[in-house]
């Protein structure tokens, strides 16, 4: 009869060990999963709190951020209404581009010559002070009509108007109805946050 590894009893026949080591090796496996769901329920409850900290740290992050952002902004607000209101001339200054309805390689570049957001610009007071032509270059040609039918190109590009970016400015006046909704407006929009 074979004997037991474990405990050098004899064992049963076609088994390897005795009942009473069988037992407490499944004890000592069952005390050992155990052991790993208690480790791996203490290890997902540290992540959980680390998670909640980093996000609590992040919201406060995000919280003084746009408490600085919202001081910045009144404070450039505030240094602008009084440079106007001390007599300073106040300037906002956008770019608006219209496209002109050139011929280029025998197609139309746009349908019309459409100004109509610019007239719309002008009765809110902004004004054009300057233009800048978009161009689209072509290559110059040389066809030879000899006797190999080659073509050649030329020594410059033909540059076609097909649009134009407009400098519009617009003054700001402090008795101006809508001149802190504007203002507040602009400043939003371009992220302006200092004032010279």
């Amino acid at each position: 009869m074979a004997k037991c590894p474990g405990c050098g009893k004899k064992v049963n026949f076609l088994t390897n060990y005795c009942d009473a080591c069988i037992r407490e090796h499944r004890a000592a496996n069952a005390a050992r999963a155990e052991e790993q769901r208690a480790f791996d329920a203490a290890r997902d409850a540290c992540i959980r709190e680390q998670r909640a900290a980093d996000a609590a740290r992040a919201e406060e992050a995000r919280r003084r951020a746009d408490e600085a952002q919202a001081v910045a902004f009144r404070t450039t607000l505030e240094a602008l209404r009084a440079q106007v209101a001390g007599g300073r001339r106040l300037f906002l200054y956008e770019s608006l581009y219209l496209p002109v309805d050139s011929v280029v390689l025998a197609e139309t570049t746009a349908p019309s010559f459409d100004i109509g957001e610019l007239r719309e610009l002008g009765l809110a007071g902004w004004e054009v002070v300057g233009v800048v032509p978009r161009t689209a270059g072509v290559a110059l040609e040389n066809k030879d009509s000899g006797a190999f039918g080659s073509v050649s190109y030329g020594g410059g590009v033909g540059g076609n108007v097909v649009g134009v970016h407009l400098l519009m400015r617009k003054e700001m006046r402090a008795d101006s109805e809508d001149f802190t909704v504007e203002l507040a407006a602009f400043v939003t929009q371009h992220g302006i946050t200092a004032t010279p």
